[in-house]
């Protein structure tokens, strides 16, 4: 997982980084039929998400950010659970 921090002119800490999820078939569960998944996660944390294959990369607030993490490491490990 790679992080960046860095400091935009509105003030607000903001992130990226970049989640690798090993199993590609999962993968393509977790984020959802044209990443619907990952476009709910936009609109509800106001992170902005974008999957290039097996990987998740995240940006915006600092908070929203670890949220948007945890939610789907947690998603990813119950898809993995069956």
């Amino acid at each position: 997982m790679a992080v960046k921090y860095g400091l935009p002119a509105t003030g607000v800490m903001e992130r990226q980084i970049d989640l690798a999820f090993d199993d590609n078939q999962l993968a393509v569960l977790l984020f959802g039929e044209f990443d619907q998944n990952l476009a709910l996660l936009e609109q509800r944390l106001g992170v902005h998400a974008v999957a290039p294959g097996n990987v998740v990369k995240l940006s915006g607030a600092a908070d929203a950010i670890a949220q948007a993490q945890r939610v789907l490491e947690s998603l990813y490990d119950r898809l993995l659970e069956g």
